[in-house]
């Protein structure tokens, strides 16, 4: 079935079951595009174009476009090689293409199209190992269709480590086929087993500190919580598990890379049917939105998180640890232990087990939590929309972990059991907190056996000792571990410290310090222009990923990461070809990792800047923020770089709304009241200029206060604010205010170049000012390339000092920036001062070659030009004049100009 839309032509055909996966998370592509040129490729559910290259697998969706190019592809469902001609739109089906026009049919069939299955989630959630895959040896620009053919062979024959180098070898000739990570990863990877028989590993956390920007808070006990449990295992009545089998994180060591790497690692080399895991966690939990149409403002997904040390409450999912992901990896745990017991206390925590609200179960998750296969006990310490409970009167404990450890050490034994099974320590549980807390929390559970014991000898002495918990008042206090509440200021995680382990813990906490720096770069990214990482920042980052990333090769997670600093850093180069190479990286970036926000944001930046070279770019642009906004709902940032993109285009109704929403989000950023107080003095709207400039003056106070802005030497923040509103007031023409605010902004920032320049040309306008001399001459010295200063200083050496002063002043401009046209304008005018029509000429002559169509500039040139004894060259530029101005006075007088000249 088709159907014709306005030109360029698009194809569009119903959609059928896509093809058989290997795995119940994986899809199968129905093609493979193998020549792209001119041509573009649209994920569904996006906005975003991107640019179609070999190697990029096609799915049932999947919209193709060419512009002035083609796209030829393999269609697998057919065993037909196509081309999508110029000019044309496609989208791409799932079980047949029809022959119709715009789509051109190669002579030869594809005799192999046999791909294969890819994860059906971002590939971002797979984590690799230490191995490394070497290419197979083969030409570059190997086939791509006999190149997964020999791989698909290879696997089919058992050898699984010949089929992934198959695949590196294609990675290594297509970049853009980035699938191949996860299908190398499914080859590859095999859980380490571990020797020893029969022993219980523990991974414990507890996170109470979170950064100052965490809309969660900090809270008070999640660490004392995992402290005590870990204690409690330790002891004989808790199994008196050695040290070295429990993995404590605590606080700052609560990243999302440091518990990847946990579960990963320590976890996974535990392994053993004959073992038992014990995962305990106490943090927050948040119920994000996490997708959200940005027209409608209608919400498409909305998903629960554990959160993270590194968490930062403008995007959580950028360093936040899915729910979703956290039952995928002890559903697998389970299938690979004897017995895995899980203790979640955290708020929202009930959503682990609640299976039927979830889309798209993993094979593990299937297996265990809806076939209940393996030995798996999960205790939640509250039902999906409910929260979980801290208070100093509960032993200075959450509710959930006193009774957990209070019924572990022995309270919900029975007399004539030693062991304590799931079942009598989830009533006991039960009971304990809705006790506790007034029936406010409720607990949860999933169990494959509510018989399985979770201790296995409460006889044992010593257990630990607590103490005496009490109910609260109902108007009385308690800390949700999901609340919003601003925090009380704490300092940002950083990678902690560690004993020395064998060389291959050294080896993996090299990887964990690595991803965790290069992680906070990524966080500092989400402040906007609040903190904005520089491009050294960015080059650092890539280096720490890339650096990672050869520890652990096929971690895609790192890899997208990666891509996404390298293409960040290259926008600061500002040229045609660092535009280019940063929207490539970028696109990779999303390709490997296609639901966060950041590299979205980015693209879009990079097309923005290019606007005014290409006016079609703010499409792009726009389509990238609003994928950005769309994947990342709480993000400001891209909302304030959506209103930069329609102020550009003079719809400032749409900007203002845009940054009025981004205040709404981050109220403790004062960059947005800024940014909404400079379009408003653009529009000429000064009192609402100068409403916004106070209320970012107010915030930034605000935010120092608070501890999300540190303290630092300069206080740039204040300054930039006190600046703008010394704009305002000289505009107003209040030159006391005006120079009241630059001087104080100097007081914050004494290098405060704008500033500065703003109080110097104040000054300069009642005389002769040595003060507004030394300030441009002191940004000079700080920036050369500060041309504001430099043209400022000259005009005012011109005006009040001697020309040799303000002929040299602009020389230096001109020197510093050769296409400063202003500057060489000037300096030809002065050189007719002083008849000196050599150098005079010039200069109007190189002005001119800049501007040959500027017809003030061309009358200029002929007027030195006839005094330089240049009189066929000024005849000529005067009647150039003459025809390109529109007033008849101009033309007249430039006329008799000519009628003048003596040959």
């Amino acid at each position: 079935m088709c159907g014709y839309l306005s030109s360029p032509t698009t194809w569009l055909f119903a959609a059928a079951t896509l093809a058989t996966a290997a795995y119940a998370d994986d899809v199968v592509p129905v093609g493979i595009i193998l020549e792209a040129e001119n041509s573009q490729i649209q994920i569904p559910g996006t906005g975003t174009w991107f640019t179609a290259a070999p190697g990029w697998e096609l799915l049932p969706g999947y919209r193709l476009k060419t512009a002035s190019g083609s796209i030829r592809f393999a269609y697998c469902p057919d065993r037909v090689i196509r081309t999508l001609l110029s000019g044309q739109e496609l989208v791409v089906p799932a079980s047949h293409l029809p022959d119709v026009p715009g789509l051109a049919r190669d002579s030869q069939p594809a005799a192999s199209c046999d791909l294969p299955a890819i994860p059906a989630k971002p590939l971002a959630n797979v984590r690799g190992g230490g191995q490394s895959i070497s290419p197979a040896p083969g030409s570059t620009g190997a086939d791509l269709l006999e190149t997964i053919s020999r791989a698909r062979n290879l696997e089919n024959a058992g050898d699984r480590n010949g089929a992934a180098a198959q695949y590196a070898r294609l990675e290594t000739d297509y970049p853009e086929a980035v699938w191949t990570r996860g299908v190398m990863q499914r080859l590859v990877s095999t859980p380490r087993v571990s020797a020893a028989e029969g022993k219980t590993f523990a991974l414990v956390i507890g996170i109470s500190e979170y950064p100052p920007e965490s809309p969660l808070g900090s809270l008070q006990y999640a660490d004392a919580d995992a402290r005590a449990f870990a204690d409690f295992l330790q002891k004989p009545k808790g199994g008196a598990i050695p040290k070295d089998q429990i993995r404590l994180l605590l606080n700052r060591e609560g990243t999302r890379d440091r518990i990847d790497s946990a579960m990963s690692t320590f976890v996974e080399s535990a392994a053993d049917k004959q073992n038992t895991l014990i995962v305990f966690v106490a943090a927050h939990g948040d119920y994000l939105v996490s997708e959200k149409d940005p027209d409608t403002g209608q919400i498409i997904e909305r998903e629960p998180y554990i959160v993270t040390a590194d968490s930062n409450g403008q995007d959580v999912k950028t360093s936040g640890f899915p729910m979703a992901e956290f039952r995928n990896l002890i559903a697998e745990q389970t299938l690979r232990f004897r017995r895995v017991i899980v203790y979640l206390d955290v708020c929202h925590a009930g959503y682990v087990r609640d299976v039927a609200a979830s889309k798209d179960l993993e094979t593990a998750v299937k297996r265990v939590f809806v076939a209940g296969q393996g030995e798996l006990g999960v205790m939640l310490a509250s039902d999906a929309r409910g929260f979980a409970y801290e208070a100093e009167q509960f032993g200075r404990h959450g509710a959930f972990t006193y009774y957990v450890l209070d019924g572990l050490n022995g309270g919900a034994a029975r007399k004539t059991d030693p062991a304590i099974s799931f079942a009598d320590l989830f009533r006991y549980v039960l009971n304990g907190v809705g006790e506790l807390t007034n029936n406010a929390q409720t607990p949860d559970r999933f169990a494959t056996d509510l018989q399985m014991a979770v201790l296995d000898d409460v006889t044992r002495e010593p257990g630990i000792s607590l103490p005496k918990a009490t109910p609260l008042p109902e108007a009385a206090t308690r800390r949700r571990r999901g609340t919003s509440a601003l925090p009380p200021g704490t300092s940002a995680p950083a990678p902690t410290a560690v004993p020395d382990r064998d060389r291959r813990d050294q080896t993996e906490e090299l990887r964990i310090a690595l991803e965790e720096n290069g992680q906070q770069i990524l966080v500092q990214y989400l402040r906007g222009e609040q903190a904005q990482p520089t491009r050294a920042a960015f080059d650092l980052c890539a280096r720490d990923f890339e650096d990672a990333l050869r520890l652990a090769p096929l971690s895609t997670f790192d890899e997208s990461r990666m891509w996404f600093c390298k293409g960040r850093s290259l926008i600061f180069e500002k040229t045609e070809s660092g535009y280019q190479q940063a929207a490539q990286l970028l696109e990779r970036a999303i390709r490997l990792d296609p639901t966060r926000a950041y590299a979205y944001n980015a693209l879009g930046i990079a097309y923005l800047e290019q606007v005014g070279q290409h006016p079609d770019y703010y499409a792009r642009a726009v389509d990238a923020f609003r994928d950005a906004i769309r994947f990342a709902p709480n993000w400001a940032y891209p909302l304030h770089n959506l209103a930069l993109a329609d102020s550009e285009r003079g719809d400032f109704t749409a900007a203002i709304q845009s940054y009025r929403k981004a205040m709404s989000l981050a109220p403790a950023y004062s960059y947005l009241p800024y940014n909404l107080g400079l379009l408003n003095q653009r529009m000429n709207r000064l009192d609402e200029a100068k409403t916004m400039y106070q209320l970012a003056l107010r915030t930034a106070e605000d935010a120092r206060l608070s501890g999300v802005s540190p303290a630092a030497i300069h206080w740039t923040e204040r300054a930039r604010v006190l600046n703008a509103l010394g704009t305002v007031e000289a505009a107003k023409r209040h030159a006391e205010a005006a120079q009241k605010f630059y001087d104080a902004a100097l007081v914050d920032d004494p290098e405060f170049a704008p500033a500065s320049h703003n109080l110097a040309v104040l000054l300069s306008r009642k005389g002769r000012s040595p003060r507004a001399e030394q300030l441009w001459r002191q940004n000079i010295a700080a920036d050369p390339a500060d041309l504001a200063s430099r043209a400022a200083l000259a005009q005012y050496l011109e005006k009040y000092g001697t020309t040799d002063d303000a002929i040299r002043a602009y020389t230096e401009a001109i020197g510093i920036a050769p296409d400063y046209l202003a500057a060489r304008r000037q300096l030809a005018k002065l050189f007719v001062t002083r008849n000196q029509w050599t150098e005079a000429f010039e200069q109007i002559d190189k002005a001119r070659a800049q501007s040959p169509s500027n017809p003030a500039i061309l009358e200029e040139f002929a007027d030195i030009a006839v005094r330089s004894n240049h009189i066929a060259e000024a005849v000529k530029a005067w009647r150039e004049a003459a025809s390109l101005t529109g007033d008849k006075r101009d033309r007249k007088r430039l006329e008799t100009k000519q009628k003048h000249v003596v040959f």
